[in-house]
Parts: structure tokens; sequence; C-alpha cells
């Protein structure tokens, strides 16, 4: 399940509970970025030591329940101090948008050009999302055109 707002946060005990008895989640997810929105934060402030201090204590109950933990929301190269601390603590994996790492990856000593490779990755997929409905919204343009081109002929013709 996720932990991104405040309210979430302040009931994880109680969710991390219901998620340990049953084996039926394997973990919280840590969105910083909505996180630091609902706490009325700026978006800048997802490395801050207030929101650090918020994902260790999630970070002590995920591994005293023996269950993941994953961070994302606003992970890039000034994330990676962050997510080393966290990792001490217990980090499963973190995530970009689109690039998820093992948690152990933080230690790496080329991380900082996996998390370039992860953006450009997340530019590409963009791009080419981008690419591809605009070529479908163009090809839906001719064919509104030719319709409303007829409706309006047979309703004037009605």
């Amino acid at each position: 399940f996720n932990i991104e707002t405040v309210t979430a946060f302040k009931n994880m005990q109680e969710q991390i509970k219901v998620a340990a008895h049953d084996g039926a989640l394997q973990g919280i997810v840590f969105g910083r970025v909505d996180y630091v929105g609902s706490a009325g934060l700026p978006r800048d402030d997802v490395n801050s030591d207030r929101v650090l201090h918020d994902v260790l204590a999630v970070a002590e109950a995920t591994r005293d329940a023996r269950l993941d933990l994953v961070c994302g929301g606003g992970v890039s190269m000034d994330a990676l101090p962050f997510l080393r601390e966290v990792q001490q603590v217990h980090l499963s994996r973190f995530e970009t948008r689109k690039v998820i790492f093992e948690g152990s990856a933080v230690q790496t000593p080329h991380i900082e050009k996996a998390l370039l490779q992860a953006v450009h990755f997340e530019l590409l997929w963009l791009l080419n999302k981008r690419d591809y409905y605009q070529h479908i919204t163009l090809e839906d343009a001719k064919r509104i055109q030719m319709l409303e081109s007829r409706w309006k002929v047979l309703n004037s013709a009605s």
C-alpha cells in the first residue's frame, strides 16, 4: 500500500499490522512528492530532514514487520544522500516514475550514471507516447472533419 499523505503516515502502525497479519501485502511505497503536498510543503522538500524523519520511521516499522519498503517521488541524484540514509535502516527498492532500482543500488559506484540513464529512458518514453498519441489525434481529426461535414449536409436535408 502507499503512504502518500500525512493521514496515511499517522495511521501507518495500524496499516502495517493489517498488512503483516495475513501476508496479503508485501510492503509500503512511500510517495514523497504526494506526501510533501499533503503536508503543505513545497515539492523541493522531498529530501528535507522532516521527510527523512518520517521515511526513517516507516523504514523501521517495515523492517520490524518484515515488509518491503519502496521509496519514490522526486528520485534523482539529489535524493542519493537521503536514500542512503534510509537504506541503512531498510530500503527494498527505490523508483523513478518508470525505473525501479534495488535498495542496495544506492551504494554502487555508478548509481549517478544509472539515474541519468533512467531520466533518459523516461524522456524517450514520454517523447514516444507524445508522438504516438499525436499521430492518433491527427488521424482522428481528419475523420472528425469528414463526419462533421457529412452530418451538416444530412442534418440540413432533414
